[in-house]
C-alpha cells in the first residue's frame, strides 16, 4: 500500500474482522479500488475493428480497420484530477 493511502488501513482491518453484508460490501469496494490503482498489466494491444477517429490529449488519430493500437492501462486507470 502506498503511504498516501495508509490512512485507510485501520478501516480495512476493522471491516475484515466483521461478518455482515455491509462490511463485506465495503471491503469489496476497497479491494476493487486497490486492483484499479495497482495495475497488473501496463496495457493491451488491440486491433481496430472499423475506421474511426480518436482524440487524445490534443492529438487526433485516424485509425483504419486492422490497425493495431496499444491501450495504456496505467494512464487509463488514474484520474488526472
Amino acid at each position: 500500500m502506498q503511504p498516501k493511502y495508509s490512512h485507510h488501513w485501520p478501516e480495512i482491518v476493522k471491516l475484515a474482522q466483521l461478518d455482515d453484508k455491509d462490511s463485506r460490501k465495503k471491503l469489496r469496494a476497497y479491494a476493487l479500488e486497490a486492483c484499479r490503482l495497482s495495475t497488473q498489466s501496463f496495457g493491451l494491444f488491440r486491433r481496430v475493428q472499423e475506421d474511426c477517429t480518436i482524440d487524445e490529449a490534443g492529438v487526433t488519430y485516424n485509425l483504419k480497420a486492422g490497425d493495431e493500437v496499444f491501450a495504456n492501462l496505467v494512464k487509463f486507470k488514474v484520474d488526472s484530477r
